[in-house]
């Protein structure tokens, strides 16, 4: 039987502090990689947090924690070293690392909005233009 795993998640409030999650059902623990989005139930209302880290113990009691609705990312939005930043900044500064974290994404990202990628564009001559 493998330990279960902890989900840290950074959500926009303004108390100093990570709030611990156990992943989604049937989440593989392979794909928590910092940086992620994920949907979290908070108080009475749902919420998009950034995955900060995961631990194998909580800071809370096991009866207090909650399952994450979803992770919505397969891959980080914030890369490492910029999460690091977060952290530090957050650290030195004094303000609530939810807020800083969550701060930096645009609206629909914050709302838990898809990703969208731009569609790469690729140009090449036709005949007629490789004639001229």
């Amino acid at each position: 039987m493998s330990k279960p795993v902890f989900l840290q998640i950074a959500l926009a409030s303004r108390l100093y502090c990570v709030f611990d999650y156990l992943p989604p059902e049937g989440c593989k623990h392979e794909i928590l990689l910092p940086g992620v989005r994920v949907k979290v139930p908070f108080r009475n209302q749902e919420k998009v947090g950034i995955l900060i880290n995961t631990c194998a113990k909580p800071s809370v009691a096991l009866n207090k924690i909650r399952h994450a609705v979803a992770i919505l990312d397969e891959q980080p939005i914030i890369n490492g070293s910029l999460l690091q930043l977060m952290i530090w900044a957050s650290d030195y500064y004094h303000h609530p690392i939810g807020e800083v974290v969550v701060g930096v994404l645009p609206k629909l990202l914050r709302q838990g909005r898809p990703l969208e990628r731009p569609v790469a564009r690729h140009w090449r001559l036709t005949e007629a233009g490789v004639a001229i």
